[in-house]
C-alpha cells in the first residue's frame, strides 16, 4: 500500500471548477494530479499520493484513468470495469457514496493515484439518494451535497495528500457541495465574451455564497486563481485581450500571469498518456508554462506539505 507523504500538514482539497464546459476543466485537474504524483513537472518534488474524485457527469477524468483497467465508451457513457480490489469484482462510483452505500477506490496506471469515478448520473442527485429529499428546496439540496462531499472527505483524508475533485461544469446541486467541501478551488475559463461575462463572475459568486452559507469564516473555500486557459497563442488576438482585460478588472486579486496556458499547452499535452509521460516536454513554450502552472498550485495550495521534505 502507498503511503502518504505528509506527516503532520492537512490534507488540501481542490475542486476544478467552471459554469462552461469545454474550458480545459478536467485537463487542469488530471495535470495537477499527474504532476502531483510525479514529483512536480520535473520530478524534483516529493511524490504525493492523490485521490481524484470525478464529480462530472460527463466522466471524462474516469475514462482516462480507467481505460486502461476495460473501461469502454457505449456513445456518450463511459462503461465503468470491475474494481480489481474488489474479490467479488464489484464496480463502484461516486453515485454509491450519494446513496450511502460502500463504495471503494480504483488503483489506475500512476502507483499514487486512485480514483473514484463517475457513473454519469451524479446530477440526478434527488434520483440517486437516499431518505425523503423531494421537497428540498435548492439552497437544501446544496447543503445537502456539500455534507455528502464533507463525509467522503473526512473518511479518506488520513490517506491522502491531495484530493482533486472535477466538478460539473455547469452550476449543480453537486458542484456546488464538491466546492463547498473543499478547501480550494481553481476556476478555469476561456478568454471569451461569455466566460468574462457570465462563466467566471458566476463561478466565483457561487464560490463566495457557499463560503457565507455553509463555511465558518476562518474555513473559507480559498480561491487559487482563474486560470485562462486556451489563449491562441503568445500574441492573443484584441478580441482575447479584452476578454482578459475584463476579467482581470473585475478579479484582480484572482489572476495571475502564471495562470494563463496558451492553446499549444493542450495540443501537446493531451494530458499524460503514461506516469511521468508529459508530451509537453516536447515543446519548450507549453513546458514553460505547465512548469509555471503547477509551481503556482503548489505555492498556494503545498506548500505546507512539501515544507515536511526539508
Amino acid at each position: 500500500m502507498v503511503e502518504r507523504f505528509r506527516k503532520k500538514a492537512k490534507v488540501r482539497t481542490i475542486a476544478v471548477a467552471s459554469r462552461k464546459g469545454g474550458v480545459g476543466k478536467t485537463f487542469s485537474a488530471i495535470n495537477i494530479a499527474c504532476c502531483a504524483a510525479n514529483g512536480g513537472p520535473n520530478g524534483d518534488l516529493p511524490k504525493l499520493k492523490v485521490l481524484i474524485v470525478d464529480a462530472d457527469s460527463q466522466q471524462n477524468s474516469t475514462y482516462y484513468y480507467l481505460k486502461h483497467m476495460g473501461a469502454q465508451m457505449a456513445g456518450q457513457k463511459v462503461l465503468l470495469p470491475p474494481n480489481p480490489n474488489c474479490p467479488m469484482g464489484n464496480i463502484y462510483n461516486i453515485s454509491d457514496i450519494i446513496a450511502g452505500n460502500e463504495y471503494m477506490e480504483y488503483p489506475t496506471e500512476w502507483e499514487n493515484i486512485f480514483i473514484i469515478p463517475s457513473d454519469g448520473r451524479i446530477d440526478q442527485l434527488n434520483d440517486i439518494a437516499t431518505g425523503d429529499i423531494k421537497g428540498y428546496d435548492d439552497n437544501q439540496l446544496n447543503k445537502f451535497s456539500s455534507m455528502l462531499f464533507d463525509d467522503l472527505i473526512a473518511d479518506v483524508s488520513d490517506e491522502y495528500d491531495l484530493i482533486v475533485i472535477d466538478t460539473p461544469p455547469s452550476k449543480t446541486h453537486a458542484s456546488q457541495g464538491a466546492i463547498a467541501a473543499s478547501s480550494d478551488c481553481l476556476v478555469v475559463a476561456n478568454p471569451d465574451a461569455f466566460c468574462a461575462s457570465n462563466a467566471v463572475p458566476g463561478t466565483i459568486a457561487d464560490i463566495q455564497m457557499n463560503n457565507s452559507t455553509f463555511r465558518n469564516e476562518d474555513n473559507q473555500t480559498n480561491i487559487i486563481g482563474i486560470l485562462i486557459n486556451k489563449v491562441s497563442s503568445l500574441r492573443p488576438t484584441s478580441h482575447e485581450k479584452d476578454h482578459i482585460r475584463k476579467i482581470r478588472s473585475q478579479f484582480p486579486e484572482f489572476f495571475s500571469p502564471n495562470l494563463v496556458m496558451c492553446n499549444y499547452v493542450a495540443f501537446n499535452t493531451e494530458i499524460p498518456q503514461k506516469p511521468g509521460h508529459f508530451e509537453w516536454y516536447k515543446h519548450p513554450q507549453a513546458k514553460e508554462q505547465m512548469e509555471s502552472f503547477y509551481n503556482y498550485i503548489s505555492d498556494k495550495v503545498l506548500s505546507d506539505i512539501y515544507a515536511e521534505a526539508k
